[in-house]
């Protein structure tokens, strides 16, 4: 058929041509037909077209087909149109193409649609699109793309979009992304999305995108996310972020960042946070950080956490913390961190911290710390404590603080410490105690120390205590002090002690003080001792003792005293001894006294001395009495005393003792008397010689008396009581001394006695007016001859005539011749 057959063929006369017939017309005659003769083809005629026919189709037959038609083309005859002719499909037609058409397309066909056929495809269409049609589409095909459909696409036709194509969709395009859809996604294909694309993803469709695929973001695109979005990110694609892009999400991402996000964090991650951002988590993120999370925290954030973050923190996430980050805390900051958190610091690191740090702890924050926290602190952070601080230790703290941090306390902190928390200190913490501090505590402070603790002290700490706070110190602590220690105060502390505290002193610690302390003690302290501590005093000590601390001295324990002890009381002490005092000496402590301690001795003290206590004193040393002493001494101390003690009494206090003294001396006594003693008596004293002592007397005594002694003391009395030894004992000079009245109380026997000498020692006047005419026949016919011719002259007739004839027959010649005419007249023959 020629060309212009073909195009004179009517309509009706064409659609009546059977598929064989259709197929039998040559390709340049399927080109001649006109718009109208192709819109009138049958769609089984359009269906049995081959695909050259297809081809032969013009742009203008092409476009002029209905839907139907359109529909009815086989799917391997459109793959022959030209690029040209699948331009010249309507949107109508492009829509009416069946999927299987649409996946027979080329992708140059497929490039081939305007944008109104993008358009016009329905869902369905587009999601028969096979991942290479996909990816040959243009920018300005991809850009016309209905969201319902980008939306609709599989993951396996998304992964065909280009990084071109991406760039291209627009915020309402990308909206409707899905997880899924992005999950398919490629890292190049992630990176294509803007900005403003990114932000723009829902919520859903981000948590989709892969954590490799994110972390290939730059910064800006992540900080381009919303904190919406951020929020919606997995733990997992938060754990792929780099620490800059990390640092690339705004303070906004961060707080909206859940507890659950938060925790997926990696230590770097959370270490490249920014201040800004740092400060943005919220406290209960914040409060959810593990221990291998949080040791990342750079100590810049460290320093910006706010009260409420700081507040926040638990004690294993600042166990965590390094020092560096410890020290990083503001001193405001660290006094925000919670009792029960601040335990969890390391010693070491919070030894890293400054004064200034330590200073701003609170006292409930202090009162958590433990005992392990404490002793790793410095003597400077001790010092930087405050007083309530210090005050709100627990015992159990303050037990464990070590002695060089004991040793820093301030004199204000000590004053701070309870007295409760003092006493618990142990022997080897106090020893570190300063001396300005000892010397600070208070009364109360004094009270609570232990008798081990003050045993700790050295001498000058206790040296460093005041007279308020030694007088504060317990009865049962004070025990504790080294002797040596107490040695080392000054006489003021020493007499600030009160009565009970020297009361408990042991005999140790007494024996240690020297002699200026012992003085230094008052006189309610002296008389406060005990008699086993007054036993304890050294003799030197003992002798320091003032007279008023002597006279407070209690009676049981002067009667204590040892014998090595009282050598060393003064002579003046001695001499203010009271009566009750005096009363107590015994004979042991006399006897250990010297010379000038027994000559101490008042004339009121002396005659209070018991007679046993007397009977101690040495001779020497009672032989250094005066005689006003002597004198005082009463008769029946005088009955006491020992022979040998007589025996060293001197001749003036012999004369001293009286006569009544004399009258006391027992028999015993008498004969112990030396003759001088005897020849010192006075004639009063001599007077009073009781007849039986001076009947005891021996023949050497008796030849002691002076002539003057015998002859104004001696009574009658007294001269019959000399037995005939005694007579026979006296000297010529005592013979001629006696009276004629003692001449005449002298006895037969003792007349007899008398010796040639002793009667040649008769005085003419003893002879004529003291013998009686009773005594003279008396005498012995062999002491006649020894009379002198002055003695035979001396003689009366009376007596004379008395004599009896043998005694006349005695007489010697030369004693007859002496007579007087009437003498012999007188004589018996």
């Amino acid at each position: 058929m020629t060309s212009t057959q073909i195009t004179a063929i009517e309509t009706r006369d064409l659609v009546v041509l059977n598929s064989s017939q259709v197929q039998a017309l040559q390709t340049y005659n399927i080109q001649l037909l006109t718009a109208n003769q192709a819109k009138a083809l049958t769609t089984a005629q359009v269906k049995a077209l081959t695909d050259s026919q297809v081809k032969a189709l013009t742009t203008s037959n092409l476009a002029a087909l209905s839907t139907s038609q359109v529909q009815a083309i086989d799917p391997g005859d459109l793959t022959g149109l030209t690029t040209s002719q699948v331009a010249a499909f309507t949107s109508a037609q492009s829509a009416a193409l069946t999927s299987s058409q649409l996946a027979a397309l080329t992708t140059s066909q497929i490039q081939a649609f305007d944008t109104q056929d993008i358009q016009a495809l329905t869902t369905s269409q587009v999601k028969g699109l096979t991942s290479a049609q996909i990816a040959a589409l243009t920018t300005s095909q991809v850009a016309a793309l209905e969201t319902v459909d980008l939306a609709a696409m599989s993951s396996s036709q998304v992964i065909g979009l280009t990084t071109a194509q991406i760039a291209v969709l627009n915020t309402a395009h990308v909206q409707a992304l899905t997880s899924t859809q992005l999950k398919a996604l490629g890292s190049d294909q992630i990176k294509a999305f803007n900005t403003a694309q990114l932000a723009a993803l829902s919520t859903a469709a981000i948590k989709g995108i892969d954590g490799s695929d994110l972390a290939a973001l730059n910064t800006a695109q992540i900080a381009a996310l919303t904190s919406s979005q951020t929020a919606a990110l997995t733990t997992a694609q938060l754990a792929a972020l780099t620490t800059d892009q990390i640092r690339a999400f705004g303070t906004e991402d961060i707080q909206a960042l859940t507890t659950s996000q938060v925790k997926g964090l990696t230590s770097a991650q959370l270490g490249a946070l920014t201040t800004a951002q740092m400060v943005a988590m919220e406290t209960v993120d914040l409060a959810a950080l593990t221990t291998s999370q949080i040791v990342g925290m750079s100590t810049s954030n460290v320093a910006v956490l706010t009260p409420a973050q700081v507040q926040a923190l638990s004690s294993s996430q600042l166990k965590a913390l390094g020092s560096d980050q410890i020290k990083a805390f503001t001193s405001t900051q660290l006094a925000l961190v919670s009792t029960a958190a601040i335990k969890g610091i390391d010693g070491s690191d919070l030894a890293a911290l400054n004064t200034a740090q330590i200073a701003a702890l609170t006292s409930l924050q202090t009162a958590a710390l433990t005992t392990a926290q404490l002793a790793a602190l410095t003597t400077d952070q001790i010092r930087a404590f405050g007083t309530e601080d210090i005050q709100a230790l627990t015992t159990s703290q303050v037990k464990g603080l070590t002695s060089a941090q004991l040793g820093a306390l301030t004199t204000a902190q000590m004053v701070a410490m309870e007295t409760i928390d003092l006493a618990s200190l142990t022997t080897a913490q106090i020893v570190g105690m300063a001396t300005s501090n000892v010397a600070a505590l208070t009364t109360a402070q004094a009270q609570a120390l232990s008798s081990a603790q003050l045993k700790a002290l050295g001498s000058d700490q206790i040296k460093a205590f005041t007279s308020t706070q030694l007088a504060a110190l317990s009865t049962a602590a004070i025990k504790g002090i080294d002797g040596s220690d107490l040695a080392a105060l000054n006489t003021t502390q020493i007499a600030a002690l009160t009565s009970l505290q020297t009361a408990a002193l042991t005999t140790a610690q007494l024996a240690a003080l020297t002699t200026d302390q012992i003085r230094a003690f008052g006189t309610e302290d002296i008389q406060a001792l005990t008699t086993s501590q007054v036993k304890g005093l050294t003799s030197a000590q003992l002798g320091a003792l003032t007279t008023a601390q002597m006279v407070a001295m209690e009676t049981i324990d002067l009667a204590s005293l040892t014998t090595a002890q009282i050598v060393g009381m003064s002579t003046s002490n001695i001499a203010a001894l009271t009566s009750s005092q005096v009363q107590t000496l015994n004979s042991a402590q006399l006897k250990a006294l010297g010379s000038d301690q027994i000559k101490a001795f008042t004339t009121a003290q002396l005659p209070i001395l018991s007679t046993s206590a007397l009977r101690g004193i040495d001779g020497a040393d009672l032989a250094a009495l005066s005689t006003a002493q002597m004198a005082a001494i009463t008769t029946s101390q005088i009955s006491a005393l020992t022979t040998s003690q007589l025996g060293s009494l001197t001749t003036s206090q012999i004369q001293a003792i009286g006569s009544a003294g004399v009258v006391a001396l027992t028999t015993s006594q008498m004969s112990g008397l030396t003759t001088s003693q005897l020849a010192a008596l006075t004639n009063a004293q001599v007077a009073a010689l009781e007849t039986q002592d001076l009947a005891a007397l021996s023949s050497t005594q008796v030849t002691g008396f002076t002539p003057s002694q015998i002859q104004a003391g001696f009574s009658t009395q007294q001269i019959v009581a000399l037995t005939t030894n005694q007579f026979r004992a006296l000297l010529s000079s005592q013979i001629a001394a006696l009276t004629t009245q003692q001449v005449q109380a002298i006895e037969s026997q003792d007349l007899q006695a008398l010796t040639s000498s002793q009667i040649a020692a008769l005085t003419t006047q003893q002879i004529q007016s003291g013998l009686t005419t009773s005594q003279i026949p008396v005498l012995k016919t062999s002491q006649i001859p020894y009379l002198t011719t002055s003695q035979i002259q001396a003689l009366t007739t009376l007596q004379i005539s008395n004599m009896t004839t043998a005694q006349v027959q005695a007489l010697t010649s030369s004693q007859i011749a002496a007579m007087s005419t009437a003498q012999i007249a007188a004589l018996p023959i």
